[in-house]
């Protein structure tokens, strides 16, 4: 079964446990990022309890998203755990990708060093 046809709820949970960040993390993440999600709630939607509203839904797989792109920019696991080292390093990593289809590439090294900083 392809990520892909599980439902959303599955979807995060499953990414969850690949990059092994507690749901805890995640949603300091998510929330620092504009998604505004309880811990509470996100549990009751992975355990099935509860489904996610459809646009929350939708921004905590583009978190996850922003995630998996950042822990495959690194060789080693991903220190969750570090949320504002985390949410800095995507942050800047997106204005990076902003900028470099503007044809401005002046935010590589920050988005680089912001990236190596999130590493164990």
């Amino acid at each position: 079964m392809s990520l892909a046809s599980l439902s959303t709820e599955n979807r995060i949970a499953s990414g969850l446990r690949l990059f092994d960040c507690a749901a805890g993390n995640f949603v300091l993440i998510a929330k620092q990022l504009g998604t505004s999600i309880s811990a509470g709630g996100l549990s009751e939607a992975l355990n099935g309890k509860r489904p996610l509203d459809n646009s929350i839904a939708e921004r905590l797989l583009d978190v996850l998203s922003r995630m998996a792109d950042l822990q495959n920019a690194v060789d080693v696991p991903v220190d969750w755990s570090q949320t504002e080292r985390i949410v800095t390093a995507l942050t800047i990593r997106r204005i990076a990708q902003i900028a470099a289809v503007m044809k401005d590439h002046s935010l590589h090294a920050a988005a680089d060093t912001a990236t190596k900083s999130v590493v164990q």
